[in-house]
């Protein structure tokens, strides 16, 4: 990541949101119950990301996979096959907060 320019839009924005408050609210929808949860970041990112750009969830998944400052945005620096399941997860974030 220290190729990205630290003057990127995202990258700024990034540095501008409060996600430790994000992450204390959205912590209590989380259960330790079940499948492993993905990073609250993780997830709010993408979904503030698929707004700010338009984008389809199948859309933002492929340009977070294929996009570094998409993937600062969202504090990820280990991808392996995290990506496989970010849209299920996206679902259901996006239907807690309608």
């Amino acid at each position: 990541m220290n190729m990205l320019d630290l003057n990127d839009p995202l990258i700024k924005l990034s540095h501008e949101i409060q996600w430790s408050i994000f992450e204390k609210e959205f912590s209590k929808l989380y259960s330790n119950n079940g499948r492993s949860s993905k990073p609250i970041r993780l997830m709010l990112g993408l979904l503030i990301l698929k707004y700010l750009e338009n984008l389809s969830d199948k859309n933002i998944v492929l340009q977070w996979k294929r996009n570094p400052y998409y993937q600062y945005f969202c504090a990820m620096d280990d991808y392996g096959q995290l990506f496989l399941a970010i849209v299920v997860n996206l679902f259901t974030l996006e239907s807690v907060l309608e």
